[in-house]
């Protein structure tokens, strides 16, 4: 048993950085428990966690360390540190805790994570937040405190019932590009929306609510949106197949702040039906 203890990587007399616990539980091969978890950065606490589960039966290792160079960032170190929790509100999650120096630009720092539960809940979790000391803005540079925070949510909430949350806010249009580049490739540009779906053997209904958080972003909003797909069947004991479809909306086309174009919006219902008879000739 250790109290107020607190284990660090730096070899300083006064450490820049630390994790600090107020009760820490030692079982010898197996695991340790902390407990009143805070992570310091300097004397500055930045993280709090009430209890942590690490087993010492796990190779894996915790920390990530890449230091580099970038004409736009200067010299930089990247500093990860990974846990896994096995039972975290029912489930599996996996948080990740980044602090970043980079020679231009300052510090940063955020928390990003998997969770999981059984087979019903897939989520990704991201936050970071930098008080940006070279953020140009009109050719000029000037110090802006920058930051994002995303959720990608999937749960099965039936066994024929999905939702796909996706919720991602940004202070600014080029966050994820200074700072998460490969990511950036990824997925260009963000978007907000829900999208609840059931799917039988028979058909497939949507519901898509989409949004915008973004105001530099051109998005077309579905306030909302309705579709049904009908899956090719036969039509009574015959040979004649028929498959459908019906779909109806109200959008709206929302340019970005930047843009001169004036908004638009309008109802909007399509539907289509196929019913064919086929034949085998010789």
């Amino acid at each position: 048993y250790v109290k107020n203890g607190y284990i660090t990587t730096c070899s300083y007399e006064r450490p820049h950085y630390k994790i600090k616990a107020k009760d820490i539980y030692i079982y010898p091969k197996d695991k340790v428990v902390a407990k009143d978890i805070i992570f310091y950065w300097g004397d500055v606490p930045l993280f709090y966690w009430p209890r942590y589960t690490k087993s010492l039966k796990d190779k894996r290792s915790p920390w990530t360390v890449v230091p580099g160079r970038d004409s736009k960032l200067g010299a930089f170190l990247l500093i990860g540190y990974s846990m896994w929790w096995d039972n975290f509100l029912g489930g599996k999650f996996e948080p990740t805790v980044r602090t970043d120096w980079y020679e231009k630009r300052g510090l940063g720092t955020g928390v990003s994570g998997k969770y999981s539960y059984k087979d019903k809940i897939r989520s990704f979790i991201q936050s970071y937040v930098i008080n940006d000391k070279a953020y140009k803005k009109n050719g000029k540079e000037e110090t802006k405190l920058r930051g994002r925070f995303s959720i990608d949510w999937v749960q099965r909430i039936k066994q024929d019932i999905r939702a796909i949350v996706k919720i991602s806010k940004l202070s600014d249009k080029k966050i994820v590009y200074d700072f998460s580049r490969d990511e950036f490739y990824d997925n260009i540009q963000r978007e907000n929306y829900i999208d609840i779906s059931k799917t039988t053997s028979s058909y497939q209904l949507d519901f898509i609510l989409k949004g915008r958080l973004n105001n530099f972003y051109n998005v077309l909003k579905r306030l909302p949106d309705l579709s049904l797909h009908i899956l090719q069947r036969r039509i009574g004991n015959t040979r004649f197949l028929y498959q459908g479809s019906a779909r109806a909306g109200y959008l709206r086309k929302q340019f970005a702040d930047s843009s001169t174009s004036e908004d638009y919006d309008s109802f909007r219902f399509d539907t289509t039906h196929q019913i064919w008879y086929p034949k085998k000739y010789f």
